[in-house]
């Protein structure tokens, strides 16, 4: 990391910025800076704390100018300098430091790097001008200064010499000490704990790239794994999920380490058998992870466990639970057997028919496969909402509609295909099933009259408001019927989609929409209710001078009381300045209102 010029930053324009309690608190805070990153006049960094802070510093190239930055702490969000910006700051001079020492032997046969260079580009050039000597000495020099460094280079000069065991002893104290919390942590602590094991991952994980890194960091990620996940069912508030996902990460990382190095396949077997069948849900673990680890002997010890379990659970009268049935399902996966996965996924209360059907086709049972789509549809398992998150995610109980229309097209049954999407629309009349259904009846070129009678058979019903009505109209861009539903039945949640429509036919009741959304915002106390108002009236004042055919002037180069007598805009002024009277008691209505210009 070469550092040319640091300008105003300095120990003491760091002081004279926080003040010197707060300088003082962010001296302490030097051990916890970590990713940092340093470019001209500016630095990043996430300092630890109550929280992992993200901070961006910035100085002037002028030695007269200050210092500033972010942070997202909430000493910063008041306005003050804080200690992470002071930490960070320090950080940066250190790191300077260091860089003038290793910089002081001109390398033999180095070229000064271009002005356009990158960072990393610049470290090259400058490495590849050292020789030998130099470059260890600048090596040892950062392993001196850094632990992460030092352990890293120890670790390799272990594996390098063939001492796989000695690394992984030290590996394992290292996940003991890291993991060895037996007090309850809360959600804060819960954050904190979760970046220091996440930490020690990121030094395992470079190991998996060869065998002997990854039979000696085996064992550290399997107790990471194994602790973290009994931690977490009783000591650990994760509400935050920062702890959970490290499990997840370390027993992911404990599969390619198995892969890459298998251990004994019986022994392996059997853990994993364990693990998933003790799970509570999490980490998510597959066969598919651990197979090619497992070998031909692994999988009959994991196939032996899941059978026993099976058997036990048929005893006693059950169904298998959800971790045996998705283990006893990927078996048969493996296994080749549709019958058995068919079997598996009929049991407990609803089939899941999705997942049935793809592995009907995928065998080429297309007959059996349809009459199971046939049950699905009468029995209401064809999805009729967030249809874009279960294509992404895949699910196995629900059958996306377009995916069910499209095969009884293929099978020639285009009515069987409109008759469900209408039957979809009437169970759930939204947008997007609205869409559902013009796309099926465009294969018949009924487009425009299933639209049209959807929206008909939607307006004779008795709506309690009439925000259904709205959004679907204004899905297909019809305004006036979008009002004309609002006239009927009164708008709810859709009140803020019908009041932005641009252009805008009825701005009068759209300004009036917004008055109440205001006046309903304001009945809760505090700031973040006053907050939320000012939003709205800035809003409504754009909606108004829109109207006004002056969008872009008032609040932008006139003041809004420029507005003239009679206009809109002045109207909403004038409405603003009662309701400041009104809340007069609520000086933080004023203070929001005041924020925004109104």
């Amino acid at each position: 990391m070469r550092i040319d010029s640091l300008g105003s930053l300095t120990e003491a324009a760091l002081a004279a910025a926080a003040g010197g309690s707060v300088y003082g608190r962010g001296q302490g805070l030097a051990d916890a800076v970590g990713e940092l990153r340093i470019a001209d006049g500016e630095a990043t960094a996430t300092v630890s704390g109550t929280f992992p802070y993200s901070v961006r510093l910035t100085w002037q190239q002028d030695e007269d100018g200050g210092v500033a930055g972010d942070c997202n702490c909430p000493h910063h969000a008041s306005g003050a300098f804080c200690k992470h910006l002071v930490a960070v700051g320090l950080a940066v001079l250190q790191a300077a430091k260091r860089s003038s020492t290793l910089m002081g032997a001109e390398p033999t046969g180095a070229e000064e790097p271009a002005p356009e260079d990158d960072a990393a580009t610049a470290v090259e050039h400058y490495l590849n001008g050292l020789d030998a000597d130099q470059l260890r000495g600048l090596i040892l020099n950062l392993a001196e200064s850094n632990a992460e460094v030092f352990r890293s280079l120890s670790t390799t000069a272990s594996l390098v010499g063939g001492d796989v065991e000695a690394v992984a002893a030290d590996l394992m104290v290292q996940a003991k000490s890291v993991t060895g919390v037996r007090r309850f942590l809360g959600y804060r602590e819960a954050m904190d704990y979760g970046k220091d094991v996440s930490d020690v991952l990121n030094e395992l994980e470079p190991l998996l790239e060869t065998a002997d890194g990854a039979k000696a960091a085996a064992p550290a990620l399997l107790h990471i794994t194994t602790r973290l996940r009994k931690q977490l069912e009783r000591n650990i508030d994760d509400s935050s999920g920062v702890v959970g996902g490290v499990c997840q990460r370390a027993v992911d990382l404990y599969a390619r380490a198995c892969c890459a190095s298998p251990p004994e396949p019986g022994k392996l077997g059997r853990w994993l058998a364990k693990f998933r069948l003790d799970s509570p849900g999490w980490p998510s673990v597959t066969l598919a992870e651990f197979l090619p680890a497992l070998g031909d002997k692994g999988l009959n010890v994991y196939r032996r466990a899941a059978a026993k379990a099976e058997a036990a659970a048929e005893a006693a009268g059950k169904s298998p639970d959800f971790d045996l049935k998705r283990m006893l399902l990927e078996l048969a996966d493996h296994d080749g057997d549709v019958d058995r996965a068919v079997q598996l996924l009929s049991l407990g209360e609803h089939a899941e028919y999705g997942a049935i059907v793809e592995r009907l086709l995928a065998a080429e049972r297309r007959r059996e496969a349809m009459a199971y789509l046939d049950r699905a549809v009468a029995e209401g398992r064809v999805s009729t909402s967030n249809l874009d998150y279960w294509r992404r995610r895949g699910g196995g109980y629900w059958i996306d509609p377009m995916r069910a229309a499209e095969l009884y097209r293929e099978d020639g049954r285009d009515d069987d295909a409109l008759e469900m999407a209408r039957a979809l629309f009437r169970r759930a009349p939204t947008p997007e099933m609205l869409d559902v259904l013009t796309a099926v009846g465009a294969w018949t070129g009924r487009e425009d009259a299933e639209r049209e009678e959807a929206l008909a058979w939607v307006e004779g019903k008795s709506w309690r408001s009439g925000d259904p009505v709205i959004e679907l109209a204004l899905h297909v861009g019809d305004v006036e019927r979008a009002w004309a539903a609002a006239d009927r039945w009164g708008v709810g949640y859709a009140w803020r989609q019908l009041a932005d429509v641009t252009p805008q036919p009825r701005p009068d009741d759209a300004i009036a929409l917004y008055r109440q959304a205001i006046e309903e915002t304001l009945i809760p106390v505090g700031r973040k209710a006053a907050r939320e108002a000012a939003v709205l009236a800035t809003r409504m004042m754009a909606l108004a001078a829109a109207a006004d055919g002056a969008e872009g002037v008032y609040g932008v180069t006139q003041p809004y009381d420029a507005a003239p007598e009679g206009s809109r805009v002045a109207g909403c002024r004038a409405w603003l300045t009662d309701l400041r009277e009104q809340y007069r008691r609520r000086p933080t209505v004023r203070e929001e209102l005041d924020r925004v210009g109104l």
